[in-house]
């Protein structure tokens, strides 16, 4: 039996989450998510020897957990939640999520569509390179390799 037929074959019930008894959870909920960005001040713990430490929810564990990246590596984190100018922001389920990726291309196989593809998004040295701009560092003339000097 192929993958159409036993996917077809279930009694299928999507939950997203538990439905609120009025419309100011729901007003609640879109406000945080809209105005607060990827992340928010509150999570920052430290920044120190070009590294950030931050606090989160764990989707996962439901636990605030930490997590310390550097600062490039930080900045490319929250650079990738920025929403494209004009493009509405869509938040994925199933096997549409990011995260399974593989699970969709078996199901798109299975209907005999081409495989879903993961745009590779450039560092921001290659759209600087593209773009034909260098950062130079005035005192030694050496290209920069970091879009940010740490905090002091």
């Amino acid at each position: 039996m192929n993958l159409s037929n036993k996917l077809g074959r279930i009694d299928w019930q999507v939950y997203a989450c538990a439905p609120y008894a009025h419309g100011v959870g729901v007003a609640k909920y879109l406000a945080r998510y809209m105005r607060g960005g990827a992340i928010n001040n509150k999570q920052l713990i430290a920044v120190k020897n070009n590294m950030i430490t931050f606090k989160y929810k764990s989707h996962q564990t439901k636990k605030t957990e930490r997590q310390q990246v550097s600062l490039p590596n930080f900045t490319r984190m929250v650079l990738k939640h920025l929403p494209l100018k004009g493009k509405p922001t869509i938040r994925y389920y199933g096997i549409y999520h990011p995260t399974v990726v593989e699970k969709l291309n078996v199901a798109r196989a299975q209907c005999k569509q081409a495989q879903f593809i993961t745009a590779q998004l450039p560092t921001w040295q290659a759209m600087l390179n593209k773009l034909g701009i260098r950062l130079i560092c005035p005192i030694c003339g050496v290209t920069e390799r970091i879009a940010a000097a740490p905090l002091k």
